[in-house]
């Protein structure tokens, strides 16, 4: 119980400070990668939303929730401080797309128009590689100079590799293309636990 009342604090405020343009303009970039019918500029879409996903978790608010001191006195071991850091930009970046979706959609049907059937399973090829691209640029804050840019380099590629993957939304791309997120997730978790397992904040002055 403890450990559960201190993953839903961490989570909530991180919740109240995920916010600015970046995570905002990567759900945008999601929503137009979901509705462009051209595949390549979708896919570029896709790739500026990544990228823009990654970024925002070098950003000193969410630099700030991923390096804060209390968390390490938190009841918690390292594996569930890492899942709890992650639930705030996850579901923020996620709620972002979806709105941006949203206002896609009413727009297009205000104007006549209907989404093509693809529309629903590329966003959720761009959901889950904006949510990787977040779960492997979380360690980079705890990374110096060239360590930390790689964080971010590999972020950006894994989120592209799952939308290349999945953007043919076809049913085969969408099984393969989850199975490639869902084991990037896992070891982009556990690398971040055991991170703020080793994690020296004296290291970072």
């Amino acid at each position: 119980m403890i450990g559960g009342r201190a993953t839903r604090a961490i989570a909530m405020r991180g919740m109240v400070r995920t916010n600015g343009l970046l995570p905002a303009f990567a759900g945008v970039c999601a929503a137009c990668a979901a509705f462009i019918p051209n595949l390549n500029l979708a896919v570029l879409a896709g790739a500026c939303g990544t990228a823009a996903a990654a970024v925002s978790c070098l950003r000193g608010a969410q630099r700030e929730e991923t390096t804060n001191l209390r968390y390490l006195a938190a009841p918690l071991y390292g594996r569930e401080v890492a899942r709890a850091l992650a639930i705030a930009p996850c579901v923020a970046i996620v709620l972002y797309a979806l709105a941006a979706a949203a206002i896609a959609a009413v727009a297009l049907a205000s104007f006549d128009g209907a989404p093509s059937g693809d529309v629903a399973r590329r966003l959720l090829v761009v959901l889950m590689a904006l949510v990787i691209a977040v779960l492997v640029a979380l360690s980079a804050p705890f990374r110096i100079g060239k360590e930390r840019v790689l964080y971010v380099g590999l972020a950006i590629i894994a989120g592209i590799a799952v939308e290349a993957v999945g953007m043919a939304a076809s049913a085969f791309a969408l099984i393969v293309a989850a199975i490639a997120a869902g084991i990037i997730a896992f070891f982009a978790l556990r690398a971040l636990g055991e991170t703020l397992a080793r994690y020296d904040p004296i290291d970072d002055v």
